[in-house]
This record gives C-alpha cells, sequence and structure tokens, in this order.
C-alpha cells in the first residue's frame, strides 16, 4: 500500500455538514433509551446524522474519535466524481472478513498457533495462582519463576514458534496473518505476534523476539487479572505498571542476567506502549502527579533514528520542552534497549483498530491514521512494513 492509495480527506466544521457527505472517522451517540449510534468510516450522512452532529445542545453524548472535541471538524471523504464515489464505496464498504478465509495449510498452522497459546496463557495463570503473597512474593527469585522462564524459553517452546510461526511468516508473511474480532487476551496475543512478526519479516528483522514478545505482550496484565480483582485499590495501585515493573518481576526479578535475545523480548513487551517519540511515566503522590520515568525510543535519545524528517524533530522538540517544564532532567531519560517493541506497538495499535470497524474503508482510514504518524510512534520502515501486509492482505485489487 502506498500513501497515493489513501482516500483524500477534508475537514469540515460541523455546521457546514450536508446530508450525503461520507464521514472519514467513527463517533457515537449514546441515545437516552441506553441504546447507542455507531458510525463507522464510510457512513453516508443522512439528515438526521448532520442534526445530532451540528446539535451540541441537543445531543451533547456524541464521542469522537482519539479524544477529539464534540464541536472539533469532522474528517470526510472526498471523491472526484458520483461513478468515483459509488465504486469505491461499494468495493470498500465490503466486510473485511471476507479476506479471512483459511486455506487447510494456513488452518493447520493457526490450530498450531492456538495450541501453543493455550499452553503458554494455563502456565501464565498457574504461576500467577501460586503466590501467596503477590506484591513481595513477586520481586523475589522462586522456583515458581524459574519453571515458568524455563517452560517460556525451552527447546520446546522455541520449536513451536518456528514451525507454527517463523516458518509461515518467512514463506508468506502475509498468508499467515489472521484476525479475530473481539477477540479475548488468548487470541489476541496470538494477533499481535503474527502481525509483529509479519512486519520484521517484511522489514528484514528476525521476527522471533517480536513474535515471542507478541505472544507474551499482555503477561503483566493476565497476571494481575488473576491475582488482584478488577477495581480493587491493589489492582489500581499496580495497573499503571503492569508493563514497565510487573513484566520484569515476572520474567526477570531481581535482575537476573538472561541471554540477550531474552532481553530483546522481555524490553519488547515492557515497552509495547512506549512510543518512539517519548512516553512520560506518572503516579499520584500527596494529591499531586509525579514523573517517576521517561523512555524514548531506540536510537532517539542521541537522535540516531531511521530516515529523520521535520515531523521528527519538531515532535522531539516539543518533548524537550515538555520534560524542561516538568523539571526533568534529559540526563534521566531511558532509551527503549530494544527496536523490538516497535512492531508489537504497530500490531496492536493496527488490531485495536480494526476492532472498531470492520470494513476496508475503516481499515484504509487506520492505515492513513497509522502512516502519518510514521517515525513518531514507530520507525518509519517498520511503518512501511505495516502498510505493505495490510496492503497485500485487503487491498489487493486497490494496489494492482
Amino acid at each position: 500500500m502506498k500513501p497515493e492509495d489513501f482516500l483524500p480527506t477534508r475537514e469540515v466544521q460541523l455546521h457546514l455538514l450536508e446530508p450525503g457527505m461520507v464521514v472519514g472517522e467513527t463517533f457515537r451517540y449514546d441515545q437516552k433509551d441506553g441504546h447507542s449510534l455507531a458510525a463507522e468510516v464510510g457512513l453516508v450522512l443522512t439528515e438526521h446524522h448532520v442534526e445530532i452532529l451540528r446539535n451540541a445542545r441537543k445531543y451533547p453524548n456524541v464521542t469522537r474519535e482519539n479524544g477529539k472535541s464534540r464541536t472539533s471538524p469532522i474528517r470526510t471523504l472526498v471523491f472526484d466524481s458520483n461513478q468515483h464515489e459509488k465504486d469505491i464505496m461499494t468495493y470498500f464498504q465490503e466486510d473485511i472478513r471476507s479476506a479471512e478465509i483459511m486455506s487447510p495449510l494456513v488452518r493447520k498452522v493457526r490450530d498450531g498457533q492456538l495450541a501453543l497459546m493455550k499452553s503458554i496463557d494455563e502456565r501464565v495463570k498457574v504461576f500467577a495462582a501460586e503466590f501467596a503473597s503477590f506484591e513481595d512474593d513477586l520481586q523475589k527469585e522462586t522456583i515458581r519463576h524459574k519453571q515458568l522462564r524455563a517452560y517460556l524459553f525451552s527447546d520446546e517452546v522455541r520449536q513451536q514458534v518456528y514451525d507454527n510461526f517463523l516458518v509461515p511468516l518467512n514463506d508468506d508473511p502475509v498468508l499467515s496473518v489472521y484476525f479475530t474480532y473481539f477477540p479475548d487476551s488468548r487470541k489476541r496475543g496470538l494477533d499481535v505476534a503474527s502481525l509483529a512478526g509479519a512486519v520484521c519479516v517484511v522489514a528484514g528483522l528476525d521476527p522471533y523476539p517480536a513474535v515471542m514478545g507478541g505472544l507474551l505482550n499482555n503477561i503483566g496484565e493476565d497476571v494481575l487479572d488473576v491475582r488482584c480483582t478488577n477495581g480493587s485499590v491493589a489492582y489500581r495501585k499496580l495497573y499503571p505498571y503492569r508493563d514497565l515493573v510487573l513484566v520484569d518481576r515476572i520474567l526477570r526479578p531481581e535482575g537476573e542476567p538472561v541471554d540477550s535475545l531474552t532481553v530483546d523480548v522481555i524490553e519488547a513487551i515492557k515497552h509495547r506502549e512506549t512510543r518512539r517519540d517519548g512516553r512520560i511515566v506518572e503516579k499520584e503522590e500527596d494529591g499531586r502527579t509525579v514523573t517517576t520515568a521517561v523512555y524514548v525510543g531506540n536510537g532517539m535519545r542521541t537522535r540516531d533514528y531511521f530516515n529523520p524528517d521535520r515531523r521528527v524533530e519538531v515532535k522531539l522538540d516539543e518533548f524537550k520542552k515538555e520534560l524542561q517544564r516538568r523539571e526533568f532532567s534529559p540526563a534521566r531519560v531511558e532509551e527503549v534497549p530494544t527496536i523490538y517493541n516497535e512492531p508489537i506497538f504497530l500490531a496492536r495499535a493496527f488490531l485495536e483498530a480494526v476492532s472498531e470497524g470492520r470494513t476496508r474503508l475503516h481499515v484504509l482510514n487506520a492505515c492513513k491514521t497509522i502512516y502519518t504518524g510514521r517515525g513518531l510512534h514507530s520507525r518509519e520502515d517498520l511503518t512501511n512494513a505495516l502498510m505493505k501486509v495490510a496492503g497485500e492482505k485487503y487491498f489487493k485489487q486497490v494496489s494492482q
């Protein structure tokens, strides 16, 4: 998929909206009877839709995508002609689940992947359930830590990853990428692993750390869910640290040295939500917000980044000013010690977007959003690799 494949859009002030316009973003209206009107990309506005968007006083409960203000301009799609609109809408409003039909060979691989994911999931839950004092025990090296780690990095698991992920991905990085929609944590981990691995193959990176990190990307949250009641004081206290702290305590308690490949996997999981252009970690302390840590992507601290452009320069300068405002010393900024968190970040962002709307048009809009942030959230070559995978999977007819 190339940038020119993206449909052109324009921002329209709400009071200028007209019936017949096609929206290029999602929004939701919560009605008084408890039901919601969920609008996907590609919705052709009716008079009722226009009234809802225009009249904030009568219809206040409108939620815009990505935290947009209720009254912000809305993105609409632009077409060359009525026929162009008809042709495009016919194709792009098809449900992308039609692209998920598996061949018998791929179904066999998928079954093997699911079996591995189930085995990992069960081991993690047993690990979490056996602690007497969760917070204290997690900080110490125990036989349970050693057993879990020995399994996760065993020859058995490595062979299953090789057979069920690495070989199929190297044969065809797109063929093995199949998504489950609105999945449970286990299947979402499988989807993250498949897509992150495909991105690495296309970008020319070793896919193993991304695949293993994808399979385990939710391990901190999964362990927390087993040990603490969602919403409890303990849960709320630990949730912000489910990745940056809990992952270390689960896979690397007491900072036990591990081989370099395992470091890549662990750090990729820890930083699955860390953007390349910076992440600020905060906590509430004595009624005020305190900055506890700051991270930037691999190579970004020295600005040794891939294909820099003015957007990246501007963003880094803004980030530096924000740290100065917070009186946080640049010397304390930590750089993510691996690049493998970025394929996982991309996979999670894409999957979250896909789960919100399953038409080709919605996927195209998600790709445009991700592509616009290339070099900021993830390295540019990795973002381009994701575009290639998504393009070949869902838009072969467009790119040919």
